[in-house]
């Protein structure tokens, strides 16, 4: 026990050993060691940890639990920290639906959406700690990959053909943040379908049509690198240029000892980034927001197209045809690859 951490010896003491057999511990070794826990179950049970939606809600508590009854954990194989646990990412994932271009943003798409950024985060937190990647499985087990391929869909068509008519609106609502949720939830599937897609067996569950029509997809998002990635390098570069200034600032003021004159570098950067986004209109905010989301898609569906490249043999024919003949793909590579505005960007 004394080899524990402090915040463990407590809990390592109750979880193990019966109330008696608990107080002959602490007394030969100590109340301290009790003091923590005893804090600690009065905070579990007054609720002092605040529950929010992204709170994980198996951690286990410190109150014993009869011999023979499970105890929920927080942490997968290999102490590897879960944001929820597998049975609960299956419940999830079984009610994923499919919705349409007319429904985005409604309030059962916001859950979808809500729920969508919660399994990427824990399909990334598995691959990230070489876990158990029950996610991805049990994606492929209920045969989700085709539902998350048409999520992708339309949520392309609300941006190249809603978005446009309704974002004065939105602005003008003060609702860019909804707008913001539904641009970026086309980056949260494309980057949960790069995770998928690294595994062969997921390319192989996507069936013929699904993987057509994300081969068509990544082809769109491949002529969105190479015709308007000059642009978004441009973007890039004037915001490093703005960030460079800035350092170069501080740094010049620190050199020469002048404390005030950092601050006061330090206070005529903020000044000029405050006013340079007073003049921005909230329809430029949200232009602004949405290039950024577009620029995070284009890249990551570069991934996607390494990785559906690397199992076209896994693939159903018709895709080897779609990538081959009737986009080109390795053609159209090549521009990205001579400018590559990844790299810029």
């Amino acid at each position: 026990l004394e080899r524990l951490p402090t915040d463990d010896r407590g809990r390592a003491i109750r979880l193990a050993c019966s109330e008696t057999e608990s107080a002959e511990i602490t007394s030969i070794l100590g109340a301290r060691l009790v003091s923590e826990p005893i804090i600690m179950s009065k905070l579990d049970d007054r609720g002092g940890r605040p529950e929010h939606q992204w709170t994980i809600k198996d951690r286990p508590s410190m109150a014993i639990t009869p011999e023979g009854s499970a105890q929920p954990s927080a942490t997968g194989e290999g102490g590897v920290p879960v944001l929820f646990s597998p049975w609960e990412a299956e419940q999830r994932v079984e009610q994923l639906e499919e919705f349409d271009v007319t429904e985005v943003g409604t309030g059962a798409w916001m859950k979808q959406h809500e729920s969508l950024e919660q399994l990427n985060l824990q399909a990334h937190q598995s691959a990230q700690q070489a876990g158990d990647e029950f996610v991805l499985e049990t994606l492929i087990t209920f045969d989700k990959l085709k539902l998350l391929v048409h999520e992708l869909l339309a949520i392309e068509a609300w941006r190249l053909h809603v978005f446009p008519r309704v974002k004065r609106g939105l602005a003008d609502a003060k609702c860019s943040m909804r707008a913001y949720f539904c641009l970026f939830h086309e980056a949260t599937l494309v980057n949960l379908l790069a995770l998928c897609l690294h595994h062969a067996h997921a390319c192989e569950a996507l069936g013929d049509g699904a993987a057509v029509e994300l081969v068509d997809y990544l082809a769109r998002r491949l002529v969105d690198l190479s015709v308007r990635g000059r642009d978004w390098a441009k973007r890039g570069a004037e915001a490093a240029d703005r960030a460079a200034v800035a350092k170069q600032e501080e740094e010049g003021s620190s050199s020469q000892g002048e404390e005030g004159g950092m601050s006061s570098a330090r206070s005529v950067s903020l000044r000029e980034e405050a006013e340079r986004l007073d003049k921005q209109t909230p329809l430029e905010g949200l232009e602004n927001q949405a290039t950024d989301v577009i620029v995070q898609v284009s890249v990551g569906s570069a991934t996607l197209v390494r990785y559906v490249c690397e199992h076209l043999n896994a693939m159903p024919v018709g895709v080897m045809s779609r990538v081959v003949e009737t986009h080109d793909m390795l053609v159209s590579l090549v521009p990205v690859l001579e400018n590559p505005p990844i790299v810029q960007v």
